[in-house]
C-alpha cells in the first residue's frame, strides 16, 4: 500500500497510521491532483471498488462511470479548500470492471490536505456504501405509506354498499395504487366455467360480456391457484392479445377476488407497457387491494340480496292486494306487469293464454308493448320461449345475448337488440298449463336463483 507524502515521521506513529488505515471499516483513500491519482487506498477501498487496481491509477482509470460526477467535486475541493460532504448520494458504480452499472447509495467526504511547498494538492476521500440502508428505508416508508393507501381504500369501499359504487371506487382506486393505466372487474359464473364483465375503467363491451375460462387462460391460471397472474402481450394466448388489444395495454395483472377462500372472480388491472412483472412488494399491495375489492363486493353483494328481499316481500304484499281488486283479466295482468318490472328491472313485459292451436298475447306492457299487441297471436308450436314454455311446462331463463338470438332468431325481431336476458314462465292452475309469463331485461341484468325463485312465485299468483 502507497503512503502519502506527509505521513508524520516516527515508526511508532507510522506503525499506528497503518493499523489504522488496515482496520478502518470506512473506505480510505488519498487521491493528488491534477489527475487526482490514488497514493493510497485501504482495504475498505479496495473492497468498496473490487477487481480494480488503485494505487498509481486516476479516478477516470479506476472508476470512469464515476468521473463525470467525482472529478469536478475533487478539482473544486482541491482549489478552494473547501470540505464536501455527501449523505446517502446515488452514483451508478459497476459492481466490478466491464460490468453495467447499478446504482447504489454512498456517504462520503473530500477534504484537502495542508498544502506543501512544491507539491500538487491531495484530497483525503472517505465512503461508505449506504444501499442497503437507503432500500431498508424506502421499503419501510412503502410499507407505511401503502398501508395507509389499503386503509383509505378499505374505509372508502365500507362506505358504499350499492354494488355499482362500490364496483367504481374499487376499480379507480386499485388502478391507481397500482400504477396501472385501466382496470376490469370480472365474476365467475355459477358454473365455474367462465367469467362476467362486472365493471370496466373504460367502455369496451367487456360489461355482462360471458368469457369461457378456456379462451383466456392466464385468467383461469389465476383462479385456479388462486394467486396473481401477470403477463406481457407477447405471451397472451387464446383470446387475450384481442382484449389487451382493445385497451391498447402491454400487458395485465390478474388478481383473483379472494373472501375466506372462495373464488369471487378476477380484478384485471392493465399496463400501457410490458415492462418488467411486479416486485414482491408491489405484488403484496396487488393482493392487498384485490382482498379489500373483493370484500367490498360480497359486502355490498350481501346487503343487495337482503335488500332486494325486503323490497320484494313489499311488493308481493301490494300484489297480494292489487290482485284482490283486480276483476278482469288485463287488472290482473297490470298487477303482474307492475309487480315484475318494479322488482327485476324488466324491459317488457306480456302475457299470452291458449285459443285452440295458437297462443293469444292478453296484454303487454314496457318497450315495445304496441309491437307485441301486434303480434297478438302465434301458433302454440312456435319456435320461441313462451310457446316452449307452454307446450313444455318448464321455465326458459336466457341471461346471454348471443344465446337468445342463436336459440330463438324471432327475438331479435319482437325485442330488437337491446335485449340481454328473458324469462318465459308457464302459467299451471292445479297441474294444468293455462298461459305463459314473459319478461325481456336489458343488457347487463343476469336472474339468479333468487331472481328465479321469486318468478316462479309471481307465476303462481297470476295464475
Amino acid at each position: 500500500m502507497g503512503r502519502p507524502s506527509d505521513r508524520a515521521s516516527g515508526p511508532a506513529q507510522g506503525d499506528l497510521l497503518d493499523l489504522v488505515l488496515e482496520t478502518a471499516p470506512v473506505a480510505i483513500a488519498v487521491l493528488r491532483a491534477p489527475d487526482f491519482v490514488y497514493e493510497v487506498a485501504n482495504p475498505a477501498t479496495a473492497a468498496l471498488l473490487a477487481g480494480r487496481h488503485l494505487v498509481g491509477r486516476s479516478v477516470a482509470e479506476v472508476v470512469p462511470e464515476l468521473a463525470g460526477q467525482l472529478l469536478p467535486l475533487l478539482r473544486r475541493v482541491a482549489e478552494t479548500g473547501e470540505p464536501f460532504l455527501a449523505t446517502d448520494l446515488p452514483l451508478d458504480l459497476a459492481p466490478e470492471p466491464g460490468a453495467a452499472p447499478e446504482q447504489r447509495w454512498f456517504t462520503f467526504s473530500y477534504r484537502r490536505l495542508p498544502l506543501r511547498p512544491g507539491e500538487a494538492p491531495a484530497v483525503l476521500g472517505t465512503a461508505v456504501e449506504t444501499t442497503r440502508d437507503v432500500l431498508t428505508r424506502r421499503a419501510a416508508e412503502r410499507m407505511r405509506e401503502r398501508a395507509l393507501l389499503l386503509a383509505s381504500l378499505s374505509e372508502e369501499l365500507s362506505a358504499g354498499l350499492d354494488v355499482r359504487r362500490v364496483l367504481q371506487i374499487a376499480l379507480h382506486r386499485a388502478v391507481d395504487l397500482l400504477g396501472g393505466v385501466e382496470g376490469a372487474i370480472f365474476l365467475l359464473e355459477p358454473d365455474g366455467q367462465s367469467i362476467r364483465g362486472l365493471a370496466e375503467g373504460w367502455p369496451r363491451e367487456r360489461t355482462g360480456a360471458v368469457i369461457p375460462l378456456e379462451r383466456v387462460p392466464h385468467t383461469a391460471l389465476a383462479l385456479r391457484e388462486a394467486r396473481p397472474v401477470w403477463f406481457a402481450r407477447a405471451e397472451a394466448e387464446a383470446e387475450e392479445g384481442a382484449w389487451l388489444d382493445r385497451v391498447g395495454a402491454g400487458s395485465r395483472l390478474t388478481l383473483p377476488l379472494l373472501v375466506s377462500r372462495q373464488v369471487l372472480g378476477v380484478f384485471h388491472v392493465h399496463y400501457a407497457t410490458a415492462a418488467a412483472p411486479p416486485l414482491a412488494d408491489d405484488a403484496e399491495l396487488a393482493a392487498g387491494v384485490a382482498s379489500q375489492c373483493a370484500l367490498a363486493i360480497d359486502r355490498a353483494r350481501a346487503f343487495q340480496v337482503e335488500r332486494a328481499a325486503r323490497q320484494r316481500l313489499d311488493q308481493g304484499q301490494r300484489l297480494t292486494a292489487s290482485l284482490a281488486a283486480a276483476r278482469t283479466v288485463p287488472d290482473v295482468a297490470r298487477a303482474m306487469f307492475e309487480a315484475g318490472l318494479g322488482a327485476f328491472g324488466a324491459l317488457a313485459g306480456f302475457v299470452v293464454a291458449p285459443d285452440g292451436d295458437e297462443l293469444v298475447v292478453l296484454d303487454a306492457f314496457g318497450a315495445g308493448a304496441e309491437r307485441l299487441r301486434a303480434k297478438a297471436r302465434f301458433a302454440v308450436a312456435a319456435h320461441q320461449p313462451l310457446a316452449e314454455a307452454f307446450r313444455t311446462g318448464r321455465s326458459i331463463y336466457l341471461d346471454d345475448a348471443d344465446e337468445a338470438r342463436r336459440r330463438y332468431p324471432e327475438l331479435a325481431e319482437t325485442h330488437g337488440p337491446a335485449v340481454l336476458g328473458l324469462a318465459a314462465l308457464p302459467l299451471e292452475v292445479e297441474g294444468r298449463t293455462t298461459g305463459a309469463l314473459g319478461l325481456a331485461f336489458r343488457p347487463g341484468r343476469a336472474l339468479d336463483d333468487d331472481d328465479r325463485a321469486h318468478l316462479a312465485w309471481l307465476a303462481t299468483k297470476f295464475a
